[in-house]
């Protein structure tokens, strides 16, 4: 940590030392999408934001999509699952798989008092 903080600094050291710390209890990415059902959730809200981001660059097909979002709606809480939902929409390299996926349109459904 010393070196670490003599050399990017006190505050950025910190910040990178709890990013290795939080990677370390994140699933693989292909993980989640092979077996969505059975990958562990973190319990970190900010480990779970970190899977989102993941899946916003790496979904590319209808079966990442739903697969991704049976993972998602694991997750206790409706307003981290609404996260997801904003943010796959928004993107421009997801947004036209999640507008025509089935699961996706369903929790959207069930869910419109979100939003």
């Amino acid at each position: 940590m010393s070196a670490l903080a003599g050399t990017i600094g006190k505050s950025a050291s910190a910040q990178f030392i709890a990013m290795l710390q939080l990677g370390d209890k994140l699933p693989k990415f292909e993980d989640v999408l092979k077996k969505p059902e059975e990958v562990p959730i973190p319990e970190e809200v900010s480990a779970q934001l970190i899977l989102m981001f993941q899946a916003t660059d790496k979904i590319k097909t209808q079966e990442d999509c739903t697969n991704f979002m049976k993972f998602v709606q694991r997750i206790p809480q409706l307003e981290t699952q609404a996260v997801f939902f904003s943010m796959v929409l928004k993107n421009d390299k997801t947004k036209m798989v999640a507008c025509r996926n089935k699961t996706i349109t369903d929790w959207a459904t069930a869910n419109h008092y979100l939003y």
